[in-house]
Formats: C-alpha cells, sequence, structure tokens
C-alpha cells in the first residue's frame, strides 16, 4: 500500500488514526491469503477504537 505519509512516523500515522487502520488491515486482508494479526499502538487515547476499525474489516466470526 503507498504511503501518503512520506518521510512521517509510519507507524504512528497509521496506528493512531481509526481511519487508516481500518484502510491497511483492508488491504492487508484483500491481498494475503493467511491470518493477519494487527498490532496496535499504545499511543492513543483509547485503544478499543483502534480494535474496533480492525474488527470491521476482520469480523470475530470470521477468525
Amino acid at each position: 500500500m503507498p504511503s501518503r505519509y512520506a518521510g512521517a512516523r509510519h507507524g504512528a500515522a497509521v496506528g493512531q488514526n481509526p481511519d487508516l487502520i481500518e484502510k491497511v488491515t483492508y488491504w492487508c486482508k484483500k491481498h494475503y491469503s493467511k491470518p493477519v494479526i494487527v498490532k496496535l499502538t499504545p499511543n492513543i487515547t483509547d485503544i478499543r477504537v483502534g480494535a474496533q476499525a480492525a474488527l470491521r474489516v476482520v469480523p470475530m466470526r470470521s477468525r
């Protein structure tokens, strides 16, 4: 997935933005047939928001 954050700290840019977590998770699931493990950053006000973004792409029942 091409980065729109050239020169930025990519992990922090993605991990603190639920929309980007969802997009990256979707892209990984679309292009990779094996299970995808989403690594969430603790540097977010509420880590549940990031987890929910990833779960919108990978629902609990499909894991």
